[in-house]
């Protein structure tokens, strides 16, 4: 079991790794072809400095050439997703191969919306629309009844699209009903609705928190689409027990 564990964290660390690229390119449209560089003094990064969590460690969280601080938010993605690869190894996802290779794909794509949305206040369509590609041809290939995945999807970001139009997009982005569609898509009819209701305790508590320790105001945007992502991979963790849940709402 340990040797398990080591093997997903650390795989799990490279595509943290990788993310760490993406949150940092993307942003600025740079293309993800080309080596690594250090955000400060761009110098090409070689081997030894691009080794998750690891490298961050030895080098004390500064650039090997230019020895400015590195954000520690590299760190701390590279773990969150290693961390996230040892729960799906260790929490069995019930299914044939193919639902347990999207389960693990979707868990990692709400990961990086959930940073994301952390960081900039935004929803990529480069992650969320291939994954919803993805995911309806799971439904339409394997699933009995993909229409009441549509459905919900359907639903769900219907409503935070009309929360998002007639708030003048003040209340709700169009990147959260997005975000509901493909969580709607995802778990369906009960799952997906309690996965959208827990994303909104979960940003209500969090909202609640700051108002408490005067972090922010009445005013303060939240990025409800971290919240919602982050429901959505609690829920594929522990997708076993909460289908038992979600069953008695049927």
């Amino acid at each position: 079991m340990l040797t398990i564990g080591v093997i997903a964290f650390i795989g799990g660390t490279i595509y943290g790794s990788f993310l760490n690229a993406l949150l940092w390119r993307l942003p600025i449209g740079r293309s993800l072809n080309g080596r690594s560089e250090c955000p400060h003094c761009h110098h090409p990064l070689g081997w030894l400095d691009l080794l998750p969590v690891a490298s961050y460690i030895f080098l004390s969280g500064r650039c090997r050439y230019c020895r400015r601080s590195i954000s520690p938010r590299y760190l701390g993605v590279e773990l969150a997703a290693g961390f996230l690869a040892v729960g799906i190894a260790f929490f069995h996802i019930p299914g044939t191969p193919v639902f347990l290779t999207l389960q693990i794909l979707v868990a990692f794509a709400l990961l990086a919306l959930a940073v994301f949305d952390l960081l900039y206040m935004i929803l990529p369509d480069a992650i969320i629309l291939p994954l919803v590609l993805i995911v309806s041809a799971y439904h339409v290939l394997y699933t009995s009844a993909p229409a009441e995945f549509f459905l919900t999807g359907l639903l769900i970001g219907a409503f935070f699209a009309i929360l998002h139009l007639v708030s003048q997009g003040k209340w709700i982005g169009l990147g959260d009903a997005k975000l509901g569609f493909l969580i709607g898509l995802m778990f369906g009819y009960p799952l997906g609705v309690l996965v959208i209701i827990a994303g909104i305790w979960i940003g209500a508590a969090w909202a609640l928190a700051l108002l408490a320790v005067r972090k922010a105001s009445m005013k303060t945007s939240l990025p409800l689409g971290t919240f919602l992502a982050s429901a959505g991979i609690a829920c594929i963790l522990f997708y076993q027990y909460i289908f038992y849940v979600a069953e008695l709402f049927r």
